[in-house]
């Protein structure tokens, strides 16, 4: 009797370990959109459209993840991007530089991942495929596809065309370095984020909505090559670089 006990406790174990779940991924809602497909409308005039995904740890250990994008049919000359760890990568970028770690039970934020496809103006559909995976062999690979689609029916998109900041002068720069910036009026949030090479957030200077300049003290930071964020209401318009030469 007691080695069926054990061998019913073993085999209970075994397929109660098949229902771990891992990494789950969700929609803002909180639905689980794990390995699903997507559709994200908007105005071909939007300046970008975006596809929000959280990621959630169901498993029982930290893990770690890195996320990819995978290109499955792109409507020529229309771009997209992702947006990682609140870093938005070049349109070039086809997978992160870095991991983002999740706790037990942990839900990532609204800036750790999120795709952006800018539709130029044209009319039509892009399929996107974003994949996130880790560097453990027993860690489970899971994905989500999303359809964009522009179509002149839809409501226009993030109001952030409106939104501009020109390019820092001087760049390199020495001690300082000014930006010029125009923001609307319903703007409630912005801000300039400055990173080094390897994504670490080194200076975070908050924009005046109603100003239009902003001079940056760049002493403080070694010589080298950053990368500057815009970012208006929570979401990046554009990402450029900077070089510190003294």
């Amino acid at each position: 009797m007691k080695h069926l006990l054990l061998s019913f406790s073993l085999v209970a174990g075994v397929f109660l370990s098949g229902f771990s779940q891992g990494l789950l991924l969700k929609d803002a809602d909180g639905n689980d959109i794990t390995n699903a497909t997507l559709t994200v409308h908007g105005s071909p005039t939007a300046s970008y459209l975006k596809a929000q995904v959280f990621l959630f740890n169901d498993d029982e250990e930290t893990i770690q993840v890195w996320a990819r994008k995978v290109e499955v049919e792109v409507l020529p000359n229309t771009f997209n991007t992702f947006c990682w760890s609140d870093f938005c990568y070049d349109v070039s970028v086809m997978e992160s530089t870095g991991g983002l770690n999740l706790d037990a039970g942990a839900t990532s934020t609204d800036l750790d991942f999120y795709g952006q496809y800018f539709p130029e103006g044209y009319t039509g559909s892009t399929i996107v495929k974003y994949e996130f995976f880790s560097r453990n062999e027993s860690f489970e690979t899971v994905s989500v596809t999303v359809t964009y689609t522009a179509d002149a029916t839809s409501a226009a998109g993030p109001r952030l065309s409106q939104s501009r900041i020109a390019d820092p002068r001087p760049n390199p720069a020495r001690d300082f370095t000014v930006f010029d910036y125009q923001l609307p009026p319903e703007v409630r949030s912005a801000r300039l984020v400055v990173r080094n090479l390897t994504g670490s957030v080194v200076m975070e200077i908050p924009l005046d909505p109603s100003g239009s300049r902003l001079r940056l003290e760049t002493s403080s930071l070694n010589n080298g090559i950053f990368l500057y964020s815009f970012v208006v209401n929570e979401q990046v318009v554009l990402t450029k670089k900077l070089v510190v030469n003294r």
